[in-house]
């Protein structure tokens, strides 16, 4: 499994989603496929969404959820072994347990290592101490582990073989009574992105502006339709209250005139709000359909474009 989030706070749920989005977006490999979400109620209930494949578009939820102050997923690329929940455990009332890598793995106890992690939790013990005491248990075990609890600690950590790889990420981040952690693995990204990836993806979660984001990130959503308008050079106009871009501009000769699919916008290119303030810059490349003066999406079927900027440099 390459990718765990955990969030805590009003509307854990949508944080979390948004955080796998930008990960699905920004990242290549094994990403976009089997994900499984946990949601806690506040009376300890649990629930579950999820998916062999599509990632996060193909999870589907109940309205109800999205007042839920506890989420955790994990996902991966697609069709991996059934039962999913086997990667993403839970105890009513004590805590969620996603992670990354095989948090499934069976031990010596009869217990996978993240029910394992669980009935120490059920006994009282701190999720900080559980989880650090289970990974130093099986220093060698190919996995970490991540856990929310029902009263709101969040805690990670892998083990010494997960540690030792040089394509791990790890970070967690919290604004006002939110918070927000990821640990991912085997999902590559831009140059320019990886060394900042983890804060970037905890700071999506919040849609916040610069400095309380430290990276300036938005995660956007470009609407079927979208006018796409030859200009002297690239800009995007972006509503920030809806996190919605209104228009685009190209300076590219082959967009102005083309119909069918096409890069619409390039990483790089500076993205504006209506009364000209600089919000940041795309973080990627975004594809779509051009049909006359507008973008959409390539098929019906697909899901809406998305599209993430950062701070302006």
């Amino acid at each position: 499994m390459t990718i765990g989030i955990a969030v805590t706070g009003k509307h854990a749920v949508v944080h979390a989603l948004r955080v796998l989005r930008c990960a699905e977006i920004l990242g290549s490999g094994s990403i976009g496929g089997f994900a499984v979400l946990a949601v806690m109620a506040e009376d300890g209930a649990v629930h579950y969404s999820q998916t062999q494949d599509g990632g996060s578009h193909a999870l589907e939820l109940d309205p109800a959820w999205l007042n839920y102050q506890r989420a955790a997923l994990i996902s991966s690329g697609p069709q991996r072994p059934e039962p999913l929940q086997q990667f993403l455990p839970s105890l009513p009332g004590i805590a969620l347990m996603t992670g990354h890598r095989l948090p499934n793995r069976p031990t010596p106890t009869g217990l996978p290592l993240n029910q394992l992690a669980l009935q120490a939790l059920q006994q009282g013990c701190s999720p900080e101490q559980v989880i650090q005491n289970t990974v130093a248990a099986y220093p060698e075990y190919d996995a970490g582990l991540m856990t929310v609890t029902a009263d709101g600690h969040i805690a990670y950590a892998n083990t010494q073989r997960v540690a030792r790889r040089p394509d791990q990420h790890h970070g967690a981040q919290q604004y006002q009574d939110k918070k927000v952690a990821v640990m991912l693995n085997s999902i590559f990204f831009a140059p320019h992105l990886t060394s900042h990836i983890a804060t970037l993806l905890c700071d999506v979660a919040w849609q916040e502006p610069a400095p309380a984001n430290q990276t300036g990130a938005m995660l956007l959503t470009v609407p079927d339709l979208c006018p796409l308008l030859p200009a002297p050079h690239d800009q995007i106009v972006v509503d920030p209250i809806t996190a919605t871009v209104q228009c685009i501009y190209t300076a590219d000769p082959f967009v102005q005139h083309a119909e069918g699919r096409c890069v619409a916008i390039q990483g790089g290119c500076t993205a504006v709000t209506t009364d000209g303030h600089v919000l940041g810059t795309c973080l990627h490349d975004l594809l779509g359909h051009k049909h006359g003066d507008h973008l959409q999406r390539l098929l019906p079927h697909h899901p809406p474009l998305s599209l993430i900027i950062g701070a302006h440099v």
